[in-house]
């Protein structure tokens, strides 16, 4: 195995330590530490939940006495400065750590750098750049958040091998497997807010909760130009008694009636005004939907339905990554729903490509994710 092979060999399992925060971390990064003599792991860490310590603690504390004269491999950039009264960097220097390989610089230009040069003139040897372009898709979200300000927003379509998302009659129970139920579930504990269209709560009445293990329900946003969500959908339930209700936000445009506002707000939704100014019709603007959003701290947003507002999503050019989920069934008929909405592509030159393809199957269903050029 060569030098290089063995760096990409730890900084998998460096990243595979990161993802074990999945739940309960945003906005924080995903963050794992990995510290190795040679070829050989002598510790390991990752961060659990926003207010854990940082993974070069634990991986620090689980090496001991090994970590002198170690290797440690870092998926992303120490933080600089303290954490929980605690400065990463002079405690990687304190340990005696002589090597420190990270995947990529901290996204955030405030701190970009900063923690690598401060290591370098303690005397200690970094590298940047091992498995980076796994490392930026890990930390998707995170990256585009200090980048640009703006929430990262994942377009997730569940349908048959046709394209059908239900049969002509509106049926969609049973369409995927359970495997991709849970996927599903997994993703809403990731993401800070779900957002839907006002049609798909009128025809499906979703609750849009999260049932996974440790996993927190996401904001509801619906848009609803004319505001006519009812106030007893069940997006103003709440999945655990104990918890507290997460927030509903129904985004209007022009035309709605006070009366009903009035409704939604005593149901406890909050009510964003934010029109589509070029439209000749009330309309929703979802860019400036996104800057609200950000506003209010939500850093990633996931579009699960219907087809008009999938369609007015893409056209918007909001949607940063698509998540297909494709059931093996053949649902057939003109009149069968279709994922995606609109007017669509006259020619194909119009169509919108998609890059970085990538499959898995969800039990008997098969993943499709991809990012929008």
């Amino acid at each position: 195995m060569t030098e290089q092979e063995q760096h990409e060999r730890l900084m998998q399992r460096t990243l595979e330590l990161a993802r074990t925060g999945f739940i309960k971390i945003a906005p924080d990064p995903f963050r794992g530490a990995l510290l190795a003599q040679g070829d050989q792991i002598v510790g390991e860490g990752y961060m659990a939940n926003r207010n854990d310590l940082a993974p070069e603690l634990h991986a620090l504390k689980a090496a001991g006495d090994k970590a002198r004269g170690a290797t440690l491999y870092l998926n992303l950039e120490p933080a600089f400065g303290a954490r929980n009264g605690i400065n990463i960097v002079e405690a990687i220097i304190g340990a005696g750590v002589a090597r420190v390989i990270v995947a990529m610089r901290d996204p955030n230009l405030n701190a970009s750098g900063r923690s690598l040069r401060a290591l370098e003139q303690a005397g200690i040897e970094t590298a940047c750049g091992v498995l980076e372009a796994e490392a930026l898709q890990l930390n998707e979200i995170y990256v585009k958040d200090m980048r640009t300000r703006r929430p990262f927003v994942n377009l997730l379509t569940c349908m048959s091998l046709d394209g059908k998302t239900a049969t002509p009659m509106g049926d969609s129970d049973g369409l995927i497997s359970s495997a991709s139920r849970d996927f599903v579930h997994t993703l809403r504990a990731r993401y800070d807010a779900v957002l839907m269209g006002v049609n798909a709560i009128l025809e499906e009445d979703p609750q849009l909760n999260c049932k996974v293990l440790r996993g927190c329900d996401p904001w509801r946003v619906i848009v609803d130009s004319q505001a006519r969500t009812p106030t007893l959908a069940k997006i103003f339930l709440r999945s655990d008694p104990d918890e507290p209700r997460p927030p509903v936000l129904i985004a209007i445009s022009y035309g709605a009636h006070e009366e009903h506002l009035r409704s939604l707000r005593h149901a406890g939704a909050e009510i964003l005004h934010c029109p589509d100014e070029d439209s000749s019709s009330p309309q929703v603007d979802l860019s400036r939907l996104m800057q609200l959003l950000h506003k209010r701290g939500i850093t990633s947003v996931l579009i699960e339905g219907g087809a008009t507002i999938k369609a007015a999503a893409l056209q918007s050019g909001i949607v940063d990554k698509v998540s297909f989920i494709v059931a093996p069934k053949i649902i057939g008929g003109q009149e069968a729903k279709s994922p995606v909405g609109g007017e669509g592509a006259m020619i194909i030159p119009e169509a919108l490509p998609i890059t970085q393809m990538q499959s898995r199957p969800l039990g008997s269903d098969l993943l499709i994710e991809g990012y929008l050029a």
